[in-house]
């Protein structure tokens, strides 16, 4: 049975600088998400039809960044044995992410179980805010496992 190394205790991480997504979706990316259908594989396409006027990032490839950048804010230290991806219990997309914008994960450490041995499970809200916008991308509460 795991005890609580920390109680719950909605801690933020530091913040972390912003960083660019002036990416180009690959063609596999885009058709597999149906991309061509709304015009997001597209650069002059997406700026005549899209509602975003331009493309953007669909939901997987936004998520995609979260391990990444919770990586960056020191989730799991530099002299940790190993750190591993366990799970996301709750996720929302909530803008879309403009290619060219910049994003950062602001990482919210919520609860530490020991599970013994030197290993603890971390639990962190996760917010992917845009540069200049009132509202995140997503917002994803994680399980992080690190020895």
């Amino acid at each position: 049975m795991s005890k609580p190394l920390v109680r719950p205790i909605a801690r933020r991480v530091r913040p972390q600088a912003f960083r660019d997504t002036s990416w180009q979706p690959p063609p596999t990316l885009s058709a597999a998400n149906w991309a061509y259908r709304t015009g997001s594989s597209s650069i002059k396409r997406a700026s005549r039809e899209s509602p975003y006027d331009g493309t953007i990032a669909h939901g997987y490839l936004t998520l995609s960044l979260l391990a990444a950048l919770a990586i960056e804010v020191g989730l799991i230290p530099v002299d940790a044995k190993a750190g591993s991806n366990c799970g996301l219990d709750k996720v929302r997309s909530v803008a879309p992410v403009k290619t060219g914008v910049r994003v950062r994960n602001r990482v919210v450490l919520l609860a530490a179980d020991d599970k013994g041995d030197g290993r603890v499970l971390l639990k962190t809200e996760n917010r992917l805010e845009i540069e200049g916008e009132a509202r995140p991308a997503l917002i994803a509460v994680a399980a992080t496992f690190r020895a």
